[in-house]
């Protein structure tokens, strides 16, 4: 459905693309959205210091406002996935006047032109956010008030939701899931996400990258010693889907040449012996929340059988993240919320030269992994909301809903970490790995 703009159309050779915007938009300062604000927050994601949107968009080159209307991105070379990168965190605008005036603190009162503006964030406690009243499709829009609560504890966010003190929870543990559909009073909606589940492992940033960067086949080993599907049929009570890629298997981009492996100690010890590894051990930081330490117990009894040592260490998830931004990890488990359509994997763009052009219909292409980490994956998941009936005490009369989610967001994850899974590649130095599929269904 288009939102800020309303059309597109390539260049020449693909080179550029001239977008048409919406008319009439407004940002919640007041301050109106065009073609220069566009160019505005390309620019600023190319530019700042640290930005995690440059490695989506950056074979932009410049931005021309040809009126207040339209504007065109001109391209150093075709990038098929530029406009699936601009329906997610690329495209979403913010107010050039506040971002100016704020600075590195933007994001401590973000102004933005969704239906929704920012109210207040507490600390570890919530995000209040209300309705816009001159949002473009403001008439869609029914709910006065959300406030998303990061509830960790997966019991928690249950027992608020059946008192009436939460209306929804997103990413229900599957655990929980028998229960909740046992009950009239909620409701249940699921699907198979984009995203995934995945343990980044350090092959090359800093010095606790050397213990799993020295050889692809001790990332090998590891892989062949997990037992995806005995994980979701323990841990996830069949609710989510054993995966290796990027995608789900249900997904018209997954690649049926590689489908997931089956568990195979034997061939894993053997890959270790050649890679003249003896006691190999590794630690993997996990955060404090219920499922993820479960999965976490199983994968060591399950690299114990194939002679690997692994140590689980608990990190809070924020911390967990920034550690992995540091080079500071061996191994950790996160989660990527995944994207529209099909992300770049692990082809440069440099590696097209001399290739014929990428077709004008093409819906897919890939992206580098940064050289710090790969990943390999457990499981794959389907995204699960529960609800409570309208009629609950909380919500009887009011235009207000209350939300929780396990408050460890993986789209705040820059992992020495992946902007899209590394594709396994046992060639490789840095493309080892397994990825698996999960995406949010959070309304985030």
């Amino acid at each position: 459905m288009p939102q800020l703009a309303t059309s597109y159309e390539w260049g020449p050779g693909q080179r550029s693309v001239v977008l048409k915007l919406r008319p009439g938009v407004k940002f919640h300062d007041g301050e109106p959205f065009n073609a220069e604000a566009v160019r505005f927050n390309i620019e600023r994601h190319l530019s700042t210091p640290g930005s995690f949107r440059k490695s989506e968009i950056g074979e932009v080159k410049s931005v021309d406002v040809i009126n207040d209307l339209t504007v065109r991105l001109n391209l150093s070379e075709p990038l098929v996935p530029l406009l699936a990168a601009l329906t997610d965190r690329a495209g979403m605008m913010v107010s050039p006047k506040a971002a100016k005036e704020l600075g590195d603190r933007f994001g401590t009162r973000p102004v933005c032109a969704g239906p929704y503006k920012f109210v207040e964030r507490v600390a570890q406690g919530k995000i209040a956010v209300e309705r816009f009243a001159d949002y473009w499709d403001k008439a869609s829009i029914q709910i006065d008030r959300i406030e998303f609560l990061p509830i960790t504890d997966s019991t928690a966010r249950l027992a608020s939701l059946r008192s009436g003190d939460l209306h929804m929870i997103e990413r229900v543990s599957p655990s929980d899931l028998v229960e909740i559909r046992a009950d009239a009073k909620l409701k249940v909606v699921g699907i198979a996400e984009l995203g995934y589940q995945m343990i980044p492992l350090n092959v090359n940033n800093g010095p606790k990258g050397k213990v799993l960067g020295s050889d692809p086949r001790i990332r090998q080993a590891i892989d062949l010693a997990i037992d995806r599907e005995t994980i979701v049929k323990t841990i996830f009570g069949n609710e989510y889907i054993p995966g290796n890629q990027f995608v789900s298997p249900s997904s018209p981009y997954y690649n049926a040449k590689f489908p997931v492996r089956r568990r195979d100690v034997a061939k894993a010890r053997q890959l270790l012996r050649e890679a003249g590894v003896q006691n190999l051990a590794f630690t993997l930081i996990v955060p404090p929340e219920r499922d993820r330490q479960e999965v976490a117990l199983v994968l060591q009894a399950m690299l114990a059988e194939a002679g690997i040592t692994m140590t689980i260490q608990s990190q809070e998830n924020v911390t967990m993240l920034q550690a992995g931004r540091r080079g500071d990890f061996e191994a950790y488990f996160t989660f990527w919320s995944g994207r529209t359509t099909a992300m770049r994997t692990s082809t440069p763009s440099s590696s097209r030269r001399g290739r014929p052009p990428i077709p004008r219909s093409a819906r897919s292409s890939t992206i580098r992994p940064r050289p710090s980490c790969c990943a390999t994956c457990p499981v794959s998941s389907s995204g699960t909301v529960a609800s409570s009936p309208a009629s609950t005490p909380r919500s009887r009369g009011s235009r207000r809903i209350r939300t929780a989610s396990s408050g460890s967001g993986a789209s705040s994850s820059p992992s020495a970490g992946i902007r899209g899974p590394c594709r396994w590649d046992s060639s490789s130095r840095a493309g080892s790995s397994r990825s698996c599929r999960r995406s949010s269904s959070s309304p985030s």
